[in-house]
């Protein structure tokens, strides 16, 4: 199904007995998507195998896209000024969708929110001022070359098995990337000039890989629990220590380069 070009101002709600759509728009700044003066979520895709591309969606009363069924596609799609958040995936579960090149700019909650599903992939996505968390999820989730910019919590926050490669966390209010269980890979992500630490850690057995923590305002990289593996990553010019751990950790800290932070470089 192509859209042409215009400025639409409707809600688009895809029934559980219309899965394997193919929605695709003009552009990005050609298909708009508008929610003014209207009540609810922007795209709703109650079903599965279906794929949104090439638009705009914004200024919903809630969530600009709301996926509430499995293995779903959005590609190249902005949602920004949303009451709630610029996507949310509602289905519980191993939902299994696939979120591609989006960009969740100034909405009012999160950028992209997965914190109710896993097993979802998110692959070239730009999130930035929006109020909460830029992205945020559950388990066993896949995040690959995203940027989180001056959003107004953490860049990234997540539970645990989730995978994180080459991702960028810059200027957020609060964490670079959080992690609020174990089991999590962080590898070759920068995490800089964010308001508290580049990469928390709440739980054990996580990797710490090949990242960039510079210049936050708490540590570089903070490990709460034990059984880390934190490696080869670089933490310069932090306002709290390059990598703070729990007197009670026990973890492996191993060719770190460790440099100018204002307070110590490791903090046992």
């Amino acid at each position: 199904m192509n859209v042409g070009q215009g400025f639409f101002n409707e809600q688009v709600t895809i029934p559980m007995d219309k899965a394997r759509l193919r929605i695709v728009g003009s552009g990005i700044c050609k298909t708009i998507i508008d929610g003014t003066n209207l009540v609810g979520d922007g795209i709703t895709m109650n079903s599965f195998l279906n794929s949104v591309e090439n638009l705009s969606v914004q200024n919903f009363s809630s969530s600009g896209i709301n996926i509430t069924n499995s293995t779903n596609t959005l590609d190249k799609v902005v949602v920004k000024n949303n009451n709630e958040d610029g996507v949310m995936i509602s289905d519980s579960g191993e939902t299994t969708s696939l979120l591609n090149q989006c960009e969740a700019i100034r909405n009012r909650r999160n950028g992209f929110n997965g914190s109710e599903s896993d097993l979802n992939y998110f692959i070239r996505n730009k999130a930035s001022q929006n109020q909460s968390h830029g992205f945020t999820s559950e388990d066993v989730n896949v995040f690959l070359f995203n940027d989180a910019k001056q959003n107004g919590l953490n860049g990234l926050s997540f539970v645990d098995e989730n995978i994180c490669i080459e991702n960028c966390a810059l200027n957020n209010k609060s964490n670079g990337f959080i992690a609020e269980d174990d089991d999590n890979l962080w590898f070759l992500n920068k995490a800089i000039g964010n308001s508290l630490n580049g990469i928390d850690t709440e739980f054990d057995c996580n990797i710490i890989w090949g990242n960039v923590c510079n210049n936050n305002k708490g540590d570089g990289i903070k490990l709460v629990s034990e059984d880390n593996r934190v490696i080869k990553n670089i933490c310069q010019m932090n306002r709290g220590n390059g990598i703070q751990l729990n007197e009670e950790v026990e973890s492996i800290i191993d060719h770190n380069c460790i440099e100018n932070n204002l307070e110590a470089g490791i903090l046992l």
